[in-house]
């Protein structure tokens, strides 16, 4: 199932074994070279370490209710995990950055993100266009695949401009209206 980052953001992390709010989420650790989720730094008035996180692996379950983990036990400090010490002290975050197109051209900033829900991989970012642009489209959906390069403050996307163009002529070309006949059955 796919889910907005953003709907990830402050909500709770229950334990399952005593089915009390241990802590609520803060920010996602990415891993900028695949776009996965790794973890997400918590806080809480239960936890006694700073910073905290849950391993995307100890999450049993997304609900309406929000994360469900086993126990207190799941929450850990980023030096249990070298992965997610190595991305937390990264600081890399997706919202806000810019991004433009492989011709450098401008084309806005993200605002958020798409996930898959079982793996948390990042399949989509959806970008704000700057307000000249706006007036056409005023966000766009990015897959993953288009995604050419990621720098600490920029992304580069495939602009598709000659694809896009010849894709386009072979569909003129070939294209035929199911709802228009050509005949009318008079004929």
């Amino acid at each position: 199932m796919l889910i907005q980052g953003s709907r990830l953001i402050d909500i709770p992390v229950i334990s399952m074994d005593s089915n009390t709010l241990l802590s609520q989420t803060v920010n996602p650790i990415i891993n900028p070279y695949s776009l996965e989720i790794l973890a997400y730094e918590v806080i809480g008035n239960m936890i006694g370490i700073k910073p905290c996180f849950i391993d995307i692996n100890d999450i049993i379950r997304i609900n309406s209710d929000g994360f469900i983990i086993h126990s207190k036990e799941s929450l850990i400090s980023k030096d249990k995990n070298a992965d997610i010490e190595k991305y937390y002290d990264l600081k890399f975050g997706l919202i806000g950055m810019k991004a433009i197109d492989q011709n450098n051209h401008k084309l806005g900033k993200i605002i958020d993100f798409t996930i898959e829900s079982n793996s948390f991989i990042i399949q989509q970012i959806n970008i704000k266009r700057p307000l000249i642009k706006s007036l056409g489209d005023t966000e766009l959906l990015i897959n993953r695949k288009q995604i050419i390069e990621i720098t600490d403050k920029i992304i580069v996307v495939s602009s598709g401009e000659y694809r896009h163009e010849s894709k386009l002529e072979k569909v003129k070309s070939s294209y035929v209206n199911p709802f228009r006949s050509t005949s009318t059955s008079s004929d």
